[in-house]
C-alpha cells in the first residue's frame, strides 16, 4: 500500500506491506484520506513533549522524530475483513467514515463537535 510518511521533518510517499487485521481490529481499504495540520505539526521535532509524557508514564502517545509516521489519521473507507475477536457488527463492504466507527465501539462519547472513545488505538 501506498503511504506517506514522515520520519526527521521528511515527508516521503512509500510502499508498505499490505496490513492483516489483527486481534479485535478491522482491516479496511482507504478510498480517501486528507493530511491535516495536525500530522503536519508532528514534522516538527516533538522530542521534548515527549520526554514530558515519559515522566507522567504516558511517553508511547507522541512519536520521537527519528519515528517513522504514516500520515492520515482521518479518512474513508471500506470494511474488507475482520480479525480475530471481533463483533463483526460491521459487515465487509459496508463504507466506514471513522468518526461514525468510533460512535458505535464501546466507551464512546460524545460532544458537540466530535465523537471520540476513549480506549482506541489508531495506525496508519
Amino acid at each position: 500500500m501506498k503511504a506517506v510518511v514522515c520520519q526527521d521533518a521528511a515527508l516521503r510517499v512509500e510502499d508498505l506491506p499490505e496490513p492483516g487485521p489483527g486481534r479485535g481490529q478491522v482491516l479496511v481499504r482507504v478510498e480517501r484520506c486528507g493530511i491535516r495540520g495536525s500530522d503536519l505539526r508532528m514534522r516538527h521535532p516533538t522530542d521534548h513533549m515527549k520526554e514530558l509524557l515519559r515522566k507522567v508514564g504516558a511517553g508511547d502517545i507522541v512519536p520521537s522524530s527519528r519515528d517513522a509516521l504514516v500520515y492520515g489519521h482521518e479518512f474513508c473507507c471500506e470494511v474488507l475483513d475482520h480479525g480475530p475477536g471481533c463483533e463483526r457488527r460491521i459487515r465487509p463492504g459496508t463504507p466506514d467514515p471513522p468518526r461514525r466507527r468510533r460512535s458505535q465501539a464501546r466507551g464512546a462519547q460524545r460532544s458537540s463537535r466530535m465523537t471520540f472513545c476513549l480506549k482506541s488505538s489508531y495506525g496508519g
